[in-house]
């Protein structure tokens, strides 16, 4: 096939010949455009235009399959400006007046843009006068183009080049468009046009996603995420993986490049807290009931860390939950399923800071009186650490990990030796106790022994190359949990004072420590810090990229996406998250049996968003099938089913079968119920695609929202 070379002047452009059919397989891309307007009337006249240019297109050029449009408010491309150095139009007219340019050329140009040229006189810092306070509309515009003749051509005709003069007319946008490409046009493309004057930015895609040719057919089948559009019989090629390109996520200075061991050893810290205390208030339910229960609770985890990691080597989303859940059940669900997975992770923190506390206080009950102050340095301590960031935290969290684990290890093995189920277990009569009543009850507390593993997900934005290391990483922290999780749970119910003393414990290992090293009761507590400590510093951190990835798409107050210093650190988020979670401390701390209703609470928000997880996993698995996996789940779509049901049954367990008066479903239908109204209300009109959504996500927003409709029809609007 012979090179194309473009028309070099206006008139060669329009006197080439139109209808073409044939088109070179390797340059196949979409773009997608956003123009901000000022106002509703704005946006109509710009898609008006745009319109026009898209009918002469479709006419002229066979090669540009479709086209789609809409108008929104809820996805602004900034801040709405306060002043009039935030106001585009007004910012570079007053710039112009800086480097020189004569005050009437200014005034002419206002005008020319339908402004007041008496505007000119006004400062960058002054309020934004009235009239130009208007709610922006973007138009978005979806185009796709097989290579670059047809790109070229789109623009060939004097019918285009008049609607688009409508497009160019002053004062109908408010700075420049902003252009999201997929796919791999020609560089020439990329170097001339999508770069400098579409300021493009571009969302990396797998091999053979964005069209490929048919087999054994006599027509070309266009293939974007699982729509398929039809076009008269072209000459053909593989198409390669393309001029694919993503934004850097490197922060500052103080980088850390991640490995696998990482994303391990920041599971380890998020949950082996929970192997260390609380976990053992199941076996009230007898010890036979309280294996079972870890069993299944393991095995349900272990089926969701697979289907997530296999989600993130295809998708890797820092928003966890929430962005799998806005992309595929609605974006009300997946604001509800972020926020539940938030306030799970912060009143985990919350437990965990006043079971530190505790743990203090028994070694020195002179404490007791400071424990407020106590909670306030762990918060300090934890969030400064975060704050810190980089090598400094990565080398500190892999400290934390193996100095956790290690513990645990000699606990394990040292005392291996010295266990005996049959004196100390309890035999016969505490294998079940209570009945089907009482493991329903206790269910939910195997969940200590793994409960935060599916927060590795939220660190796709801190990893270099998430969709290879997270997964490996998370999978074999799963898999070092289930094992630690049954060598725990088998030592401790073996070693005296066994069965049912066990049960009741603080520090259900205190007993084996006291043993293996020879101290007191008070002083075993202090092994259990490292981890309680990494715990927290873990869920902090999650909740703190949860809050980011929601504050970014506008879902929550902008301010909490912001970095601290240039090291990547979400200041406010953590900062803000936090707050919160020292404020309940004092709720926990002064509330009767608060902490079993916060676990529970936790529990149903967890399981809530576990479903969702599930939920987006088998729509994702059945519908974008040609999505480029790393690696893909041993138990597909069956093992996302399986572990599906036993989150539903752990709700069930919560919401009727624990002794506090339903208290626990009160506070979570309460809290679902304020987010909904603050949703419907505030966050709802706010709310936008962030920079993260647009890259990662773009591909599965498309898909579910805007290319199922009829292909090769008239362009169509959707106001909303």
């Amino acid at each position: 096939m012979d090179v194309y070379v473009p028309p070099t002047s206006l008139k060669a452009l329009l006197e080439t010949p139109k209808g073409h059919l044939d088109h070179y397989p390797d340059e196949a891309f979409l773009l997608h455009v956003f123009w901000e307007a000022p106002c509703r009337a704005a946006a109509e006249t710009l898609l008006s235009g745009l319109r026009g240019c898209s009918v002469a297109t479709r006419r002229d050029t066979p090669c540009v399959p479709t086209y789609f449009f809409r108008i929104t408010k809820s996805n602004p491309l900034s801040p709405s400006a306060a002043t009039v150095g935030a106001y585009p139009p007004l910012h570079d007219a007053l710039k112009k007046l800086q480097v020189g340019i004569p005050k009437p050329v200014v005034r002419a140009d206002l005008t020319r843009r339908g402004m007041n040229p008496d505007w000119v006189d006004l400062n960058l810092s002054d309020p934004l006068p009235l009239e130009l306070r208007t709610e922006p509309f973007v138009v978005e515009f979806t185009e796709i183009y097989l290579d670059e003749r047809s790109f070229m051509l789109h623009c060939g005709s004097k019918d285009y080049l008049d609607a688009y003069g409508i497009v160019t007319k002053p004062g109908l946008s408010l700075r420049p468009p902003v252009t999201t490409r997929i796919g791999s046009p020609s560089s020439s493309i990329v170097e001339k046009i999508l770069e400098p004057i579409l300021h493009e930015r571009v969302v990396a895609v797998g091999s053979n996603v964005v069209w490929q040719p048919s087999r054994g057919l006599t027509l070309t089948t266009f293939y974007f995420w699982h729509t398929q559009f039809d076009m008269p019989a072209v000459k053909v090629a593989p198409l390669g993986r393309g001029f694919l390109r993503q934004l850097s996520n490197l922060r500052g200075p103080n980088t850390h490049q991640h490995s696998s061991f990482d994303m391990w050893a920041l599971g380890i810290t998020i949950v082996i807290g929970g192997q260390y205390f609380s976990w053992n208030r199941g076996l009230v339910a007898g010890t036979l009931s309280c294996g079972m229960s870890m069993v299944i609770t393991g095995l349900a985890y272990l089926c969701l860390t697979l289907s997530m990691s296999e989600m993130t080597s295809m998708l890797p989303f820092a928003g966890g939950a929430y962005g799998l859940a806005r992309c595929t059940l609605g974006f009300y669900v997946g604001f509800l399923m972020g926020c539940c997975e938030a306030i799970e992770y912060i009143m985990y923190v919350t437990c965990s800071v006043v079971q530190l506390g505790r743990m203090l206080t028994t070694k020195w009950p002179e404490l007791v009186m400071w424990q407020f102050g106590v909670w306030f340095v762990t918060y300090v301590l934890a969030c400064g650490g975060l704050l810190v960031g980089g090598r400094v935290f990565w080398r500190w969290n892999a400290f934390l990990a193996l100095t956790s684990i290690g513990i645990l290890m000699v606990f394990c093995i040292g005392l291996a030796g010295q266990v005996d189920l049959e004196a100390n277990a309890g035999g016969r009569d505490y294998l079940v106790i209570g009945g089907a009543m009482e493991f329903m009850k206790s269910f939910p507390l195997s969940a200590w022994f793994f409960v935060g593993i599916e927060a590795l997900n939220t660190m796709s934005n801190e990893v270099h190359d998430p969709k290879v290391t997270i997964p490996r990483g998370q999978i074999v922290c799963m898999l070092t949990l289930l094992v630690t999780a049954a060598s725990v749970f088998v030592v401790t119910i073996g070693l005296p004072p066994g069965m049912p003393a066990v049960s009741t414990e603080l520090m259900p290992l205190n007993a084996g420590f006291v043993m293996l090293f020879d101290v007191t009761a008070k002083t075993a507590t202090l092994l259990s810090i490292p981890a309680t400590f990494a715990t927290i510093q873990g869920f902090i951190l999650a909740y703190a990229n949860i809050v980011t990835a929601l504050a970014s798409s506008k879902l929550l107050p902008h301010v909490l996406h912001r970095s601290w210093n240039g090291c990547g650190a979400p200041l406010y988020a953590i900062v803000g998250g936090s707050v919160l979670s020292f404020g309940l401390c004092f709720v926990d701390y002064y509330v009767d049996h608060l902490d079993g209703i916060m676990f529970n609470v936790c529990m149903l928000f967890a399981s809530i968003a576990y479903t969702a997880q599930c939920i987006g996993y088998i729509y994702l698995k059945r519908k974008y099938t040609r999505f480029d996996r790393g690696f893909q789940s041993p138990f597909g779509v069956a093992g996302a089913i399986a572990s599906m049901l036993v989150w539903i049954f752990t709700m069930i367990s919560i919401v009727g079968f624990q002794d506090d008066h339903e208290v626990s479903l009160i506070v979570a239908t309460s809290i679902v119920v304020v987010l909904t109204l603050y949703y419907h209300c505030v966050a709802k009109y706010r709310q936008t695609f962030s920079e993260d959504e647009r890259r990662v996500l773009f591909p599965v927003h498309v898909g579910t929202f805007i290319l199922p409709a009829p292909p090769l029809l008239s362009p169509y609007i959707i106001a909303s």
